[in-house]
């Protein structure tokens, strides 16, 4: 009942031009955008975008401020990519791109729930180990060959020269992603990235390693329960990077 409740206001208000959001510790992505998008439209690449709208730390914030966002909206799963594409079809400036985000490979192997079961979505890996953590029957879970590119390549082939926001969700690939960044290319103001300490996604090590990494090229760091956000002091002096020109949509592929 108090879940249909707090839906009924979200929408109230959202139909009239109002957004409802949690004040607490965990928000600290959406306050640094919205400290950006006050000053000029917002750029994004969000990589292991799930359907677009479960769990997704993003979707609510892009769609209510659509006309100043632009962004690619990345997935590699084939079912969860087709409910992507129709989550965003409303939203031609926001952009599916089918693949999955890999620094050397052009193809891998995923392994995700088996499609009509009811299971948890969210959680295909490249770690075949990685459904165990759910307590999912190995029966459920299949295997799916998927395109990989690097991010460089992503960026290229979409002419993204510049980015506000780098959201990372790969259920075990983060740290090979944010590793994989090249800083004299392109200077994300915001990079976030899961580190799931509880479900042993990543090592306090490697974590520490990523931390350093992002110090070193001048990020400050906010550590949260699930998640990490990094980002560059002088976004909140207005000072980050600006909108890249997305191409036009022709192709999901």
């Amino acid at each position: 009942m108090r879940k249909l409740v707090a839906r009924w206001v979200k929408n109230f208000l959202r139909r009239r031009g109002y957004r409802l959001i949690r004040a607490d510790a965990n928000n600290s992505l959406e306050s640094f955008m919205f400290h950006i998008i006050e000053q000029r439209p917002l750029t994004f690449v969000q990589i292991g975008a799930n359907d677009g709208h479960s769990a997704d730390p993003l979707y609510e914030f892009v769609t209510f401020h659509h006309a100043r966002v632009r962004g690619l909206v990345v997935e590699p799963v084939e079912d969860y990519f087709d409910e992507l594409v129709q989550t965003y079809r409303g939203y031609p400036s926001i952009v599916p791109v089918r693949a999955a985000i890999h620094r050397t490979k052009k193809e891998m192997t995923i392994y995700r729930p088996r499609p009509g079961k009811r299971l948890r979505k969210g959680i295909a890996s490249f770690d075949p180990e990685h459904y165990r953590r759910f307590g999912i029957d190995p029966a459920d879970i299949v295997a799916e060959k998927v395109r990989c590119m690097t991010l460089d390549e992503l960026l290229d082939e979409h002419g993204i020269r510049q980015l506000d926001v780098l959201q990372i969700d790969t259920e075990g690939y983060d740290a090979e992603i944010v590793r994989g960044i090249r800083f004299d290319r392109v200077r994300p103001g915001i990079i976030r990235f899961e580190h799931g300490y509880r479900a042993n996604l990543m090592t306090p090590a490697t974590h520490r390693e990523l931390t350093r990494l992002l110090h070193a090229q001048g990020y400050e760091i906010v550590i949260e329960r699930r998640d990490t956000t990094a980002y560059l002091p002088e976004i909140m002096l207005g000072e980050a990077a600006a909108v890249f020109p997305l191409r036009e949509r022709t192709s999901y592929a």
